[in-house]
């Protein structure tokens, strides 16, 4: 989520139901040794307890320096990065090129253990072309020592295109011995609770869906627990985007990317759950604000629209669930 979220962000979100682990965007490491002082300020920050910070590159001595800076600032758990499929990390040689690289993924991993007595985890996507070439990276990770590995069912070369193949998660977690968490293309809350039993893995990881849908991991735990679900309004979403609004004004320095441009992209997610033709004139009104006050109030059309996509069975279906794959099989 590097570039979406904010500490702000993250806090908002935690605060409409409990979230197991709250995790950061990527910190990159590279051949530089890190500042103990930036990393430090990168924990104090969030003011969020359960937090899981992750980190990217492919020093191993360097990560290891950071993660135990971290570790010992009160990050509950250290996350290595080996799944981004952005170009720019790519070109690189760090996040999911690594896949190519499971020597070296090995060295990351025993190096970071070593400095980490806490929790580690790491995030791997199924390959560079084929979901297959992640079997033998995810062995050598829990060879290595980690506690638990998150697995999004793409290879990199897919980027987020095509549907995320949850039936790779189930192999995963019939082939390791350690807890496997799912990733990728959980839009709606019952398909959670589907994919969950389904896939027999141990928890999910959420991240664009829970920006369309912030009361999404609230509805999961209800459906969980057998609870009356409640389905969000336009009101809730226009209330949200406010609150947004001030927290990433505070978050973002005077000499970083503006606020608003931050906020339209929040506001862009939001409008996912609204259906066409009501959308399209909301988005552009969104995306020509000049102002955060003129973002608000062409959002504020939101609140009249009865029928959003934000129950948590995903009645209109405006996102393609991966749900899909483990219809109709046992």
């Amino acid at each position: 989520m590097e570039g979406v979220s904010s500490p702000g962000t993250r806090q908002l979100l935690a605060s409409y139901a409990p979230i197991g682990l709250v995790c950061t965007p990527f910190i990159r490491i590279t051949d530089t040794r890190p500042s103990p002082e930036f990393l430090r300020a990168q924990v104090a920050r969030e003011k969020i307890d359960n937090i899981s910070i992750q980190l990217l590159g492919s020093n191993a001595e360097n990560l290891a320096i950071a993660a135990q800076v971290l570790g010992d600032a009160g990050a509950k758990v250290i996350d290595l990065n080996f799944g981004c499929p952005s170009r720019q990390v790519m070109r690189k040689g760090v996040g999911a090129a690594l896949l190519s690289q499971p020597d070296t993924i090995r060295r990351i991993v025993a190096a970071v253990r070593k400095s980490v007595p806490g929790l580690l985890s790491a995030k791997i996507r199924g390959g560079i072309k084929t979901l297959d070439e992640g079997l033998g990276i995810a062995k050598a990770i829990e060879s290595e020592g980690v506690d638990f590995l998150t697995v999004h069912p793409r290879s990199s070369d897919q980027g987020y295109a095509g549907l995320a193949d949850w039936r790779w998660t189930r192999r995963l977690k019939a082939e390791l011995s350690i807890p496997v968490v799912g990733n990728g293309d959980i839009w709606y809350a019952a398909d959670a609770v589907k994919l969950l039993r389904w896939s027999d893995c141990d928890g999910l990881m959420l991240g664009r869906s829970s920006l369309r849908n912030p009361w999404i991991f609230r509805q999961i735990n209800d459906c969980l627990a057998g609870c009356d679900i409640s389905t969000p309004s336009g009101a809730d979403l226009h209330q949200h985007l406010t609150e947004l609004s001030v927290r990433i004004a505070r978050d973002l320095p005077s000499d970083g990317p503006r606020p608003l441009g931050a906020l339209k992209e929040q506001a862009a997610y939001l409008l996912r759950t609204v259906r066409e033709p009501e959308r399209k004139p909301i988005l552009k009104a969104v995306q020509t604000a000049q102002s955060i006050a003129d973002l608000l109030a062409a959002f504020a059309e939101v609140v009249a629209i009865d029928e959003l996509d934000l129950a948590s069975d995903g009645p209109y279906r405006l996102e393609l669930s991966a749900v899909a794959w483990c219809e109709d099989k046992p």
